[in-house]
């Protein structure tokens, strides 16, 4: 699988001590190699009627719902809560 090409910018205003030359920055496009495909179970009808617990996860912004028989949702998409 080939990589994508970096570009080089020159970087604004520094300099290398040594040299006097004009330091470059390297940047990557980005690529749309890793995507996150969320496989999320649906929610039966009525599924909810016995929600036991819900917690926001605020550092990872998914919700986790805890039913009856340990049976757990997790919510990943912001449309959904």
């Amino acid at each position: 699988m080939k990589t994508k090409e970096s570009i080089l910018k020159p970087a604004p205003s520094v300099s290398d001590p040594r040299t006097h030359m004009r330091m470059k920055t390297v940047v990557w496009p980005p690529t749309d190699k890793e995507k996150i495909i969320s496989l999320v179970k649906k929610i039966q009808e009525g599924g909810l009627n016995n929600l036991h617990l819900w917690v926001y996860d605020e550092s990872v912004g998914q919700v986790l719902m805890v039913c009856d028989d340990d049976v757990r949702f997790r919510m990943t998409d912001q449309v959904d809560l």
